[in-house]
């Protein structure tokens, strides 16, 4: 197998479904929250942006536009980082969008009816059934909100994202489990040999323009950073090229990186 990203709304089997497959395939299985663990300046700058976008109406959000493609660009980074050791399953909204380009990626949707999300809410949490739909509708419009802003989709619900929709209305966790398990061993859905390197060249080209945008001479810059090896291009779209020897000293502290190109188009 390559990467599975799984999604899902509040209380709909995920994380049920994640933890069972990482069990029955043998691989690591990580969270949004355990990539912002390993980096803490990115938690902070998740909570930044989300602060932000609650004080500014939707029509305003594109005043955050540098603020939010640096914190998908440290996120996408930070992920790549857990795709260059192994075989993952990724539990979080929107890891298909940041994982789009990455071979033998199997994208799964985790939906199960609202009864069922009630009762593993107040299972969980106690309370009233009012008191469980309430926090579901919550939890869902701020998935649904952030994902809007963040990537500029209406709705993660919409099938168009996903390779697969497993529905837990009928079928237990185990049953679901053995459907993915099934895609996994289609070819389309393995690392071959050589997309090991595509691997490690995506993960490259991340981690360089991860932090170009996080140095406050290069941050300012439109950017396209592509890795082939050692070797690096980065295109520019603007002013970029007054600060071309800048970039690529930043590009050449990389460790990885053997050779960088700077082009202005």
């Amino acid at each position: 197998m390559g990467i599975i990203t799984i999604s899902r709304g509040t209380k709909s089997g995920g994380l049920l479904l994640a933890e069972a497959l990482g069990e029955r395939l043998g691989c690591r299985v990580a969270s949004r929250g355990d990539v912002l663990a390993g980096n803490p300046g990115l938690q902070a700058l998740e909570n930044e942006l989300w602060e932000e976008m609650n004080n500014r109406p939707p029509h305003l959000w594109d005043s955050l536009e540098s603020l939010r493609n640096a914190y998908i660009c440290i996120l996408r980074a930070s992920l790549m980082e857990y795709t260059q050791q192994g075989p993952l399953i990724y539990h979080a909204n929107g890891g298909q969008l940041l994982l789009k380009d990455t071979p033998g990626l199997l994208r799964v949707r985790v939906v199960a009816p609202m009864a069922k999300r009630l009762d593993m809410v107040m299972e969980r949490r106690g309370g009233t059934k009012l008191e469980a739909s309430r926090y579901i509708h919550e939890k869902d419009e701020n998935r649904t909100m952030w994902n809007r802003f963040l990537y500029g989709v209406e709705s993660l619900a919409d099938c168009v994202y996903y390779d697969q929709v497993v529905n837990l209305e009928v079928m237990s966790v185990t049953e679901a489990t053995g459907i993915v398990e099934r895609a996994t061993t289609y070819p389309c859905f393995r690392w071959l040999d050589e997309d090991r390197q595509a691997i490690d060249d995506i993960a490259l080209a991340t981690r360089v323009k991860s932090i170009l945008m996080q140095n406050f001479n290069t941050r300012m810059f439109t950017l396209d950073v592509q890795a082939d090896g050692g070797t690096v291009t980065v295109t520019g779209r603007g002013d970029e090229e007054a600060a071309k020897d800048e970039i690529s000293r930043i590009c050449l502290a990389v460790p990885g990186v053997e050779n960088v190109t700077v082009v202005h188009e």
